[in-house]
């Protein structure tokens, strides 16, 4: 909003009108960010020291563009947040587990870099996208905690020591909170089927 008003002679000096109710956009040229969706220009009295001054107020809604945030900062942390959860899916016995984890985490902290830069640093209107992303590095830097404490686990399972109760239920929390089910072996496929086949035919 633009109001150009007379600070020097009153209403009976000068009048300020406009000839039309939107803003002249003959010479707008269009602009890669910004749309304009509504403009208007009304005549309004101002006060100053008894005195009523002329004046006159311009607004213009504007409406921004968002194919450039859509495609380069929005798009990029869904994919990575979505591929975020695959860490618990990928074997302890790749090694590979906490690479990909980090790799999400850095990989979030360089788009909140980017999306930093490009959002005006004020605190009176918090941007959705911000905190989008605040929440999506918190929810992957507790993924990466889970895939170490993880792989702490299976180190100690390898090595045959006996956890304590403490770490069994952290274990039984984990396994449950990343909904894990151990996979029957190959043996043990045979001898339930075995098993079966005797049952049916006990003769």
């Amino acid at each position: 909003m633009v109001q150009v008003a007379s600070w020097l002679f009153t209403l009976n000096e000068i009048d300020l009108v406009s000839l039309t109710p939107i803003v002249n956009t003959d010479l707008y040229e269009d602009h890669g960010e910004w749309e304009i969706t509504e403009s208007s220009a009304t005549v309004v009295k101002r006060v100053l020291s008894g005195y009523t001054m002329p004046a006159v107020k311009f607004s213009i809604q504007l409406k921004r563009k968002y194919s450039y945030y859509l495609l380069n900062m929005l798009l990029p942390v869904i994919v990575l947040a979505t591929m975020a959860p695959f860490v618990f899916i990928l074997p302890v016995e790749s090694g590979e587990k906490n690479g990909f984890a980090l790799t999400i985490l850095l990989s979030l902290s360089v788009v909140m870099t980017i999306v930093s830069d490009n959002i005006p640093p004020t605190s009176t209107n918090v941007c959705i996208l911000s905190v989008y992303l605040l929440v999506t590095f918190i929810i992957c830097s507790v993924e990466t905690v889970v895939t170490v404490i993880t792989c702490r686990f299976h180190e100690l399972h390898n090595k045959d020591y006996i956890m304590g109760a403490r770490c069994q239920k952290t274990a039984k929390l984990l396994a449950k909170v990343t909904r894990y089910r151990r996979r029957p072996k190959i043996g043990d496929e045979t001898i339930a089927q075995s098993v079966v086949v005797q049952v049916d035919n006990p003769a």
